[in-house]
């Protein structure tokens, strides 16, 4: 099993990402207002952002991707995007390279906070977030556009 990381991932391989995703996560998707889900639309807005990304491939196969916007002075919002397969197959990986990824973020000057949200009924989402290192702050009653509610999670070095 040979492990490749990239931060600059190519369109191709967002779109072949955003194409496998759980029903969970096109879910999440449409929960929080971003229209039906539509796996090219996700990976064109994805590959727009700006902050850090880091798109990681097994065998030459992309599995997942994720990357961070600045929502305040140092605080990064995560995104992450993986596929069934991915997740199934290489999870442990996929753990160990976001688990790293988060560390160099942290590691630079300003960056004192990371943080991450989800459907509230996301149990397996939300044991990942805890694994990485997250921890739970509260419950964002009502937050999604349908009404369910959502969860933070963040992990704080100062």
């Amino acid at each position: 099993m040979i492990v490749d990381t990239t931060t600059t991932p190519r369109s191709e391989e967002l779109r072949f990402i955003c194409e496998r995703l759980s029903e969970s996560e096109r879910d999440q998707y449409e929960a929080l207002g971003f229209g039906t889900f539509d796996p090219e639309a996700l990976a064109a807005l994805l590959l727009a952002k700006e902050g850090p990304k880091l798109l990681m491939r097994v065998d030459g196969v992309p599995v997942a991707c994720g990357g961070y916007d600045s929502v305040g002075v140092g605080v990064m919002q995560s995104w992450m995007v993986g596929t069934v397969d991915g997740w199934a197959s290489y999870g442990r990986v996929i753990t160990r390279e976001t688990r790293r990824f988060m560390r160099v973020l942290l590691g630079v000057e300003g960056i004192r906070r990371l943080q991450t949200m989800c459907l509230a009924e996301r149990a397996e989402a939300r044991r990942w977030y805890e694994a990485i290192g997250l921890d739970f702050e509260g419950t964002l009653r009502g937050f999604a556009r349908d009404g369910r509610d959502c969860v933070l999670y963040a992990r704080v070095e100062v």
